[in-house]
């Protein structure tokens, strides 16, 4: 009986050691050879328009964000951020054909936008 409480500990060594190196190498290698992800960051975001949007909107002074985001989406013609705020404002303003032009615009940039 002692022989076997002293062989425990060995024998669970061992099982630790043959699982971690059941592990495929080559899956280490394929992922090592990827390209690191790619960080986008829309231009549109860090335009001090989108500060005014925000403070304008958090202030209940719609009028004025929709101005901002006006510009904003003239400023950046390709950027989704910038089409989809202006889409959101002019929306929640009922300006109807100036929010289905901003979500059109936003949609030939990502066709596959589900919010647009």
């Amino acid at each position: 009986m002692k022989s076997f409480i002293l062989m425990l500990p060995v024998f669970a060594a061992v099982v630790v050691t043959n699982a971690f190196s059941a592990q495929d190498p080559s899956i280490d290698r394929l992922l090592g050879k990827l390209p690191p992800p790619e960080k986008f960051v829309d231009p549109a975001i860090n335009d001090p328009l989108a500060k005014q949007i925000s403070a304008a909107a958090k202030a209940q002074n719609f009028g004025t964000a929709l101005d901002a985001s006006r510009r904003l989406a003239d400023r950046y013609p390709k950027s989704l951020g910038a089409q989809v705020i202006h889409g959101m404002l002019a929306l929640s303003l009922r300006r109807f054909p100036e929010a289905s032009t901003a979500y059109h615009n936003a949609l030939s940039i990502r066709p596959d936008l589900a919010g647009a």
